[in-house]
């Protein structure tokens, strides 16, 4: 460890313990002898004082003066407190850049997701537990972040490990507590919704097929993923939706079948549609049961029979986006010319303002492959302005946007 190191790590642990006085007197022995650890022992003090301004001033001489890695780190602790995440995660990459030891990117880490971005640091840390498994750091932010993305599973796991590692530190406790407390409030939600339901005798219909949709959502947060077949709480939710739906117009119906799709009960969805293709639909109607239908085929592998039903969604109601983005995205892995071909037909076919991301993004990769850069990177463009660059959309479109040059 480095004296810079050493000197952060002294003054951390004398504010810890309340002593910021002792901080201070310590960090005043090295105004002459050693420049850097000076302004980043300030640089730490002016973090616990909370104060933004000064620690960024601070971590910016330190920087001048040749704190290294630790330097830009402390920087991008000031300016997350600043509320400036963007610049944040800057300068912690600009560290890592000096430094890539574990510690290095584990304070990288720690910016994501102080900056909303758990995603990004569930990658870091995983790689860094790879290398060091009992890195008890690394572990606890990486429970945080699988709580923060609702990964429970993983959270308990990741909390349990980082106790093991150094049960001196009881934060792997605490946040098991808080995590636990969050998922009883919704555990709780969901007792008093089934309380409401077997004790009201008179629910008017449009109410029961709200609550039995809420009940599906308040199942999926608290189990991370939705049950699938045997799960008794699960099968009882859906078969509920089901029910309550079957007396309802077609549109709610159709809306009960989406959602059966995205908690990826694909037998439920495959027999409810059944019933519903039977109704009598409009032609919007008839286009979200043609998309269901593609979603179930591409479920089986039958590649061709949900291209031909995307497209016969698509021929029925042109705002059908996603069955456009999934007939692109079926078209990009053929990878043939004759496939490609096809794209742009297809794109065409929904009004320019109802292009989602994922369509621009898939019509942008079809124009990169014929060569055709200009008008692909104008696409990435707006794929980036329009996710600000986030999501999992909006980092392919910056990645391939650097492809593109």
């Amino acid at each position: 460890m480095s004296e810079i190191e050493a000197v952060a790590d002294r003054v951390s642990a004398l504010v810890a313990v309340g002593d910021a006085a002792g901080a201070g007197t310590y960090v005043e022995s090295f105004a002459t002898t050693n420049p850097a650890a000076y302004e980043i022992g300030y640089t730490g003090l002016a973090l616990a004082k909370r104060d933004a301004a000064t620690a960024i001033a601070h971590a910016r001489r330190a920087i001048d003066v040749g704190a290294g890695a630790l330097g830009h780190h402390y920087h991008a602790l000031a300016l997350v407190l600043a509320g400036d995440g963007a610049a944040a995660i800057d300068a912690a990459r600009r560290a890592v850049a000096l430094d890539r030891s574990p510690r290095s990117r584990g304070s990288l880490a720690s910016v994501m997701l102080a900056t909303g971005r758990a995603d990004d640091a569930v990658g870091i840390l995983k790689q860094i537990i790879a290398e060091t498994p009992r890195d008890h750091l690394a572990l606890l932010n990486l429970a945080i972040a699988n709580a923060q993305v609702g990964d429970f599973q993983s959270a308990i796991l990741n909390n349990a490990r980082a106790f093991e590692a150094n049960p001196g530190d009881t934060r792997a406790i605490h946040n098991l507590v808080n995590m636990f407390a969050d998922i009883g409030r919704w555990l709780g939600a969901i007792a008093a919704l089934e309380m409401t339901r077997e004790t009201s005798t008179d629910i008017p219909p449009e109410v029961a097929v709200t609550l039995d949709v809420a009940m599906l959502h308040m199942i999926r947060l608290v189990s991370d993923v939705f049950p699938q077949r045997g799960i008794a709480q699960g099968d009882a939710a859906v078969a509920a939706a089901i029910n309550s739906a079957s007396a309802r117009a077609p549109k709610i119906q159709l809306s009960i079948l989406r959602q059966l799709l995205d908690l990826g009960r694909v037998d439920d969805a495959a027999a409810f549609v059944t019933k519903i293709e039977g109704q009598p639909l409009d032609a919007s109607d008839r286009a979200v049961v043609a998309y269901a239908k593609g979603v179930l085929a591409r479920h089986r592998d039958d590649t061709a029979g949900a291209l031909a039903l995307y497209e016969q969604a698509l021929a029925l109601d042109p705002h059908r986006a996603d069955a456009c983005v999934n007939a692109t995205q079926l078209l990009l892995e053929d990878g043939s010319a004759a496939a490609l071909a096809r794209i742009d037909a297809l794109v065409a076919i929904v009004p320019a303002d109802r292009r989602p991301p994922e369509l621009l993004f898939n019509h942008a990769a079809v124009l990169a492959k014929r060569g055709e850069r200009d008008q692909a990177r104008d696409l990435l463009e707006r794929v980036i302005r329009t996710t600000a660059g986030n999501g999992r959309v909006g980092k392919v479109a910056l990645a391939a946007l650097r492809e593109l040059g």
